[in-house]
């Protein structure tokens, strides 16, 4: 296998990529800013932290209920606009996006803002509320504030240009280890022994005003948002949070 079809491979299969979107400060749209120049770009924030005492997703250790917030959980909505055409992307702290009958809601109230596509990421925190069963109380909190920011992004579209890179992360290890023909799993490497073959390449989308200043980063890197393990009953966005705040 190539190294391209690799890198594919490994981006496809392994449930461990997460995207964060990191937002800027708004600024004054110029009047060279408002000619039609074809990509307009909006975004908006909203937390999404539980109340303590909701049960956190992501470990089979038994049950876990928040009893703080080590950091606060995010919904940031990116809208994007060329001409006719609009979408929205929603970069949420949760383990899972919501339930398909919770999306199905908020991608109604976007179309009827003009916002005809809606795309959900979930950035796989397992320090993120139960987001599955139908009935749980803050679920329509969070729905809510879901399109709030979509909607709240859809009307500050200003005009916008786009750019893509790339760069290097290493905070990744294999967890499966091959030893005699069975694989053993390393659940933490302290240590940090080599560890192959993993993905340390970091996509990143960059969307500037076109006087140049920042509107919102997107970044894309392969990691099992995991760090703070299962013994901690808190809320947090792990480290796809601490990169969103250090990118800022």
């Amino acid at each position: 296998m190539s190294t391209v079809s690799r890198r594919v491979f490994l981006k496809q299969t392994a449930a461990v990529g997460a995207v964060t979107m990191i937002q800027a400060s708004a600024s004054t749209t110029s009047a060279a800013e408002k000619a039609d120049v074809g990509l307009y770009a909006g975004v908006a924030v909203r937390e999404i932290t539980p109340p303590m005492g909701a049960p956190l997703w992501g470990y089979s250790e038994g049950v876990r209920l928040a009893d703080g917030v080590h950091d606060p959980l995010l919904a940031q909505a990116l809208v994007l606009r060329c001409g006719t055409s609009s979408a929205a992307l929603v970069t949420l702290d949760l383990g899972r996006v919501p339930r398909p009958e919770v999306c199905a809601r908020i991608r109604e109230r976007a179309l009827a803002a003009g916002v005809q596509n809606v795309v959900f990421c979930a950035s796989h925190t397992h320090s993120a509320p139960f987001m599955e069963l139908p009935g749980l109380p803050y679920v329509e909190a969070i729905e809510n504030n879901i399109c709030e920011a979509i909607l709240e992004a859809a009307g500050d579209l200003r005009p916008a240009r786009i750019g893509v890179g790339h760069a290097e992360i290493d905070i990744a290890h294999n967890r499966r280890v091959i030893r005699d023909g069975k694989c053993y799993m390393r659940w933490r490497n302290a240590e940090r022994v080599p560890t192959s073959p993993v993905d340390k390449e970091a996509g990143v989308i960059r969307i500037d005003g076109l006087s140049g200043e920042p509107i919102a980063a997107l970044v894309h890197y392969a990691c099992h948002p995991v760090i703070l393990g299962p013994d901690s009953m808190g809320c947090s966005a792990d480290w796809p949070g601490e990169m969103r705040r250090l990118v800022k």
